[in-house]
C-alpha cells in the first residue's frame, strides 16, 4: 500500500525536490553527500516522512540554500506560535515594498534578537517541549534577514516603555537595545519613539501593521490569537492615517536613536 504524505510536508518535500533539482542532484547523490539514505531522501520529497531540524541543517548546507528549507521546517512545525496566521505575516513580510508597524509594548517581532524572543514565548508556552521552542524562536530571528534583500522600506513606531521596561534580564534587554540601535544607524529601519509624558495618543490601541505588498495594501490587527487582515480601503487608509499621527507624536529618528542609546547606557 502506497503511503499518503502528509499536506503540510508535501509542502517541505516539493520544496527539497525543487532545490536537489536545481543542484543538479539525484535523490542517491544528495544522501550519499549528507550521509542520509536515499529512501529517506525520497520519503521526505513524498511527505510521508517528517524532518527534524538537523536534516534541514545539513540539506540547506549541502544544497547551499541560505536556509531556506529550515525557514520552511520552522513555518510548518506543529506549534501554537506558528499558527496559519504567523505564516501568512511571514510570507507577506517577505515580499512587502513598505513595512509600517506600532506596538505598544514589545520591540517589534521583525526586530527581536533570539533570547529576547525565547523570554517572551516561553513564558506564554509553559510545558512546551525546549526543541519546539526553539523552532519558534529561529523563525522569529530569522524574519528580518528574509526581508532585507528586497530591500523594503521598514518604518516603525513605539511607545517608549518598549526600551525601557526590562524583558528578560539586564544583559538580553541590552542586547536587544544594541541590535535596535545598529539597525537604525545602519539606515535599514526607521524607528520613532513616543515620549512617556505624552498621556493620550491616538495609539493606545493593539499593536498594527500595514503591509505595501504588490497586489496592494493589506492591514494586520494583533491580538492575543493571532489576529485579522483586512484589505478594504476605507479600514486601510484609517490606520495609515493613523500611523502618520502617531509618527507626529513620536520623536524623530535622530532624537529616538538618543533614547535607545541611553536606556542601552543605563543597562551596563
Amino acid at each position: 500500500m502506497v503511503e499518503k504524505g502528509n499536506g503540510a510536508w508535501l509542502r517541505w518535500g516539493a520544496e527539497l525536490r525543487r532545490l536537489r533539482e536545481r543542484a543538479g542532484k539525484t535523490q542517491d547523490q544528495l544522501g550519499r553527500s549528507v550521509g542520509i539514505s536515499r529512501q529517506l531522501i525520497g520519503a521526505f520529497e513524498n511527505g510521508t516522512r517528517t524532518p527534524k531540524a538537523e536534516h534541514c541543517d545539513i540539506l540547506d548546507r549541502e544544497l547551499a540554500t541560505g536556509g531556506t528549507l529550515r525557514q520552511l521546517w520552522a513555518e510548518l512545525s506543529d506549534t501554537d506560535e506558528l499558527s496559519e496566521g504567523f505564516r501568512g505575516v511571514l510570507r507577506m513580510e517577505r515580499v512587502s515594498r513598505r513595512i509600517r508597524e506600532y506596538h505598544p509594548i514589545l520591540i517589534p517581532g521583525l526586530l527581536q534578537v533570539p533570547d529576547y524572543s525565547r523570554t517572551l514565548i516561553s513564558a506564554r508556552q509553559v510545558g512546551v517541549p525546549s526543541d519546539r521552542i526553539e523552532a519558534v524562536v529561529k523563525a522569529r530571528s530569522e524574519r528580518l534577514e528574509a526581508v532585507l534583500p528586497e530591500s523594503p522600506a521598514l518604518w516603525f513606531v513605539v511607545d517608549e516603555v518598549v526600551i525601557t521596561r526590562t524583558i528578560g534580564d539586564r544583559r538580553i534587554m541590552r542586547e536587544q537595545l544594541q541590535h535596535v540601535e545598529k539597525l537604525m544607524s545602519s539606515g535599514k529601519v526607521r524607528l520613532q519613539v513616543i515620549p512617556n509624558d505624552i498621556g493620550h495618543h491616538p495609539g493606545l490601541c493593539t499593536p498594527f501593521r500595514i503591509f505595501e505588498l504588490p497586489t496592494g495594501t493589506l492591514l494586520h490587527m494583533e491580538n492575543t490569537f493571532g489576529g485579522q487582515s483586512f484589505r478594504e480601503a476605507e479600514k486601510v487608509n484609517r490606520m495609515l492615517s493613523l500611523f502618520g499621527a502617531l509618527q507626529a507624536e513620536a520623536y524623530p529618528p535622530r532624537r529616538s536613536i538618543d533614547l535607545v542609546r541611553t536606556a542601552i547606557s543605563e543597562l551596563k
